[in-house]
């Protein structure tokens, strides 16, 4: 909550310095330079990011056409970057290029610190047009007046099957008919206590269903309203309670290894998860390569699970090289292909090269057409900076709510109720910083 309150410290002091020359807002970026002298000269660039594996492909087709360009990619673990990146933006400090996850992208939204990309000599309002609005949005300032970041690619939240384990039970092992028959609440119930009759599991967690409805409404509006309290939501806490009352989730987890034993033994017949889930069977039971399928949620759901941001911090020294950098890598390298996500660019979504790969792990299913096809669909989530600090009360209240058999206006009641306690202070600033823009 400390670090929270100095970020919002630094919102306020940004709100009465638009245009002013403060470190943590933009430095000059052409300086006395020519903007064309990076292309004759040696550049080092040096990019920072929470992940190291794939950049070598778009770095190496990146320097075909600027050899004199290297690029250093310097790993940070996941659950640091956060605070290394927010150290170095607040001291005026870092590398030329920032990899964000859309999960803590959040908390740099305005404190400062980072290149507004629609200006000079960047020219990212060319491309607006070329990316989904609710994905574009993602790299805006929380005022929306700045681009502090680009998004490049973005990915749903799906449902990962095993035919063989439904089929003998005679429910639907096609991925859209599957689908379809879990679009209803009481089929789906139904397969989960069926399943629970013979120690096969498909619901990881007691609230899983409410956490899912709950993330596809997201957690606030452009005026800081709260977008939880709705029928959906409420609806699916009567599931939820259904499912801890009948013990229709087996009190384990692929995060830990009861579950990942019973990931082994064939008895998660499915699991909910972002596209990364592919990866996860992977590392548990790479034995069961060709056995899995994928297919949308259950009870219609298209749920949001993260994007990957691209940023230029102020402090670099390379803008223009870091800037041509980013443009490659959002609107040419993915015109060659992208697996496991979705891209940005829209043109990039329907090329051949993406659409067609057929996944050996999924026994040759096209999965990145049903990606596309879920993101269709999905709408990416409005972010502000106090999203982790809601997101905890919201999981820690609801779960308790759903054991207690609590009614779930009250539950929702009780996590407002709590929201106000904790972050009355914070989510005012923000309001009264959406007043003053």
């Amino acid at each position: 909550m400390r670090k929270l309150m100095i970020r919002l410290v630094v919102v306020l002091f940004c709100c009465g310095c638009h245009d002013s020359d403060d470190k943590l807002a933009t430095n000059d970026v052409t300086g006395d330079l020519d903007l064309e002298e990076w292309k004759t000269e040696d550049v080092q660039l040096t990019m920072w990011s929470f992940y190291d594996s794939g950049w070598e492909y778009s770095i190496n087709d990146f320097r075909k056409e600027y050899p004199n360009v290297s690029i250093e990619v310097k790993e940070f673990p996941y659950d640091q970057y956060e605070d290394v990146y927010f150290q170095a933006l607040f001291n005026g400090y870092g590398p030329d290029i920032m990899v964000f996850s859309s999960a803590h992208f959040s908390n740099f939204i305005d404190i400062g610190g980072l290149e507004n990309l629609l200006e000079p000599p960047y020219n990212l309002a060319s491309y607006e047009q070329s990316i989904p609005e609710s994905l574009w949005q993602l790299g805006q300032s929380f005022d929306r007046e700045k681009m502090i970041g680009i998004p490049f690619s973005t990915s749903p939240v799906v449902t990962f099957y095993r035919p063989d384990l439904l089929e003998p039970y005679g429910y639907p092992t096609e991925p859209e008919e599957l689908a379809e028959y879990m679009s209803d609440a009481t089929n789906w119930l139904e397969m989960a206590r069926t399943l629970k009759q013979d120690d096969k599991w498909m619901i990881q967690w007691i609230t899983e269903i409410a956490e899912l409805t709950g993330r596809q409404s997201g957690l606030f509006d452009h005026n800081m309203n709260f977008l939880r309290n709705n029928d959906d939501v409420k609806e699916s806490l009567e599931l939820a309670k259904i499912v801890n009352r009948e013990g229709l989730s087996p009190g384990f987890n692929l995060y830990d290894e009861n579950g990942q034993q019973a990931l082994r033994e064939d008895r998660f017949a499915m699991f909910y998860q972002g596209t990364w889930g592919e990866e996860q069977i992977k590392g548990i039971a790479p034995e069961q390569n060709g056995l899995w399928r994928v297919t949308r949620l259950p009870l219609d759901l298209h749920v949001w699970d993260n994007g990957n941001i691209v940023a230029i911090p102020a402090a670099s020294e390379h803008k223009e090289a870091a800037w041509a950098y980013i443009e490659h890598l959002v609107f040419e390298h993915s015109m060659y292909g992208s697996y496991g996500s979705v891209p940005a660019y829209i043109p990039a979504r329907t090329s051949p090269e993406t659409l067609e790969q057929k996944s050996e792990f999924f026994g040759g299913q096209e999965v990145q057409k049903l990606y596309h096809s879920v993101m269709e669909k999905t709408v990416e989530p409005r972010l502000t900076p106090v999203d982790q600090q809601v997101e905890e009360i919201w999981h820690e209240y609801m779960i308790q709510g759903v054991v207690w058999d609590m009614d779930s206006d009250d539950i929702i009641d009780k996590i407002m109720s709590r929201i106000d306690e904790e972050l009355n202070q914070e989510i005012a600033i923000l309001k009264d910083y959406m007043k003053e823009d």
